[in-house]
């Protein structure tokens, strides 16, 4: 029955919750493509007031996103070396999610993270917010970065973020 064939598909979904999300974002990845192409379709056929409509619910979704995000600076902690990552991002929670993506996946990282990471694995790391700045500007947070990096420097803590990533990021 139909009850029945719910109950099991929920069982199902809830025993291989994390397999289901990867295959989703597997197939996300691989067909990308398609995506963009279906959603370029939809929106050829619109006539000019639901095209700007549909941007306009657009807007309004991104703005919706952006403002449940907290916007600071953050610090990443290894602690068994007590080594500090020092960040900043208008999204910080998302922003945790790229790194651990990026750490699990060895790709674009700094590479001292990357060898603790390894070392120590995920459990021995620490996200945390130091400073919200709500309504800032990629300026703000990035002089608020700097300021973090250099006072935790001033304290002995030995940072991730190297005066070479720094001048890097300065120089883009």
């Amino acid at each position: 029955c139909k009850s029945c064939c719910d109950k099991k598909a929920m069982k199902y979904y809830n025993n291989n919750r994390e397999q289901i999300k990867e295959l989703g974002k597997r197939w996300q990845q691989n067909n990308r493509q398609h995506i963009n192409e279906y959603a370029r379709d939809r929106r050829a056929n619109l006539s000019p007031e639901e095209l700007e409509t549909q941007r306009e619910k657009d807007r309004e979704r991104t703005l919706n996103w952006k403002s449940k995000c907290t916007s600071g600076v953050y610090v990443i902690r290894c602690m068994p070396n007590s080594k500090v990552y020092v960040g900043e991002s208008y999204a910080i929670e998302n922003r945790w999610i790229s790194h651990r993506s990026a750490l699990k996946q060895e790709s674009k990282c700094n590479p001292d993270l990357l060898d603790d990471w390894k070392t120590h694995g995920e459990q021995a790391f620490e996200f945390r917010i130091i400073k919200k700045l709500t309504s800032s500007t990629k300026e703000v947070r990035l002089i608020e970065e700097e300021k973090t990096i250099l006072d935790l420097e001033s304290q002995g803590v030995v940072v991730y973020n190297s005066n070479k990533d720094r001048r890097r990021t300065d120089e883009t």
